[in-house]
């Protein structure tokens, strides 16, 4: 009678393996790329997009009263509506390609003697835990670059020449897809 439990034991364990192992292998008959897309097309009730699309970028260059600068031709440009006294050039834009903005302006300020002084740049230093601090030089003009990769990406700089503060700033979803564009920008920049 032991014998007959023993065997019948082992008999259901040998099974159970079995069954259990069948279980965790993969399926022989995977989905084509048809079958994937069609699956996939009648889940989302649109096309799939399966591969990471970057639309190659053109640029064009922008030549305004006080500042020029190249930035990418894929842009939808945000209308201002009338620029104040003190903003004297600006321009703004959503980058459809990069999914992200770009904020590019001159603004007077006749009263403060430094940079430190302008309210967006005393703010980033004041943050240091979210902001990264370098400084750098345009043409003859050294201004103050920041970096920011918590939440929102940011890359942006300030120069203060003359009595007008000069602004650049393009924020995304990463510094890896912001950062070539900034540069770009950057070196393209004249005032």
């Amino acid at each position: 009678m032991k014998r007959w439990i023993s065997g019948l034991a082992i008999i259901i364990l040998g099974l159970s393996w079995y069954f259990f192992s069948q279980g965790n292998q993969p399926l022989h008959d995977a989905l084509s790329n048809e079958k994937k897309v069609a699956s996939l097309t009648k889940l989302l009730n649109r096309e799939p997009q399966l591969q990471d699309k970057k639309i190659a970028t053109e640029w064009v260059t922008y030549n305004g009263k006080y500042i020029h600068f190249s930035y990418p031709k894929a842009i939808t440009r945000y209308q201002i509506a009338s620029p104040s006294a003190q903003i004297v050039a600006s321009f703004q834009g959503n980058m459809v390609d990069h999914e992200g903005t770009i904020s590019i302006q001159v603004i007077k300020m006749p009263d403060i003697q430094t940079l430190e002084e302008y309210p967006s740049v005393s703010l980033r230093m004041n943050q240091k835990n979210i902001y990264k601090q370098n400084s750098l030089k345009v043409q003859s003009s050294t201004g103050i670059a920041f970096t920011k990769t918590i939440d929102l990406a940011e890359k942006s700089c300030f120069f203060y020449t003359n009595g007008m503060i000069y602004t650049l700033a393009v924020s995304g979803n990463s510094i890896a897809d912001i950062e070539p564009i900034y540069n770009r920008i950057l070196l393209s920049l004249s005032f």
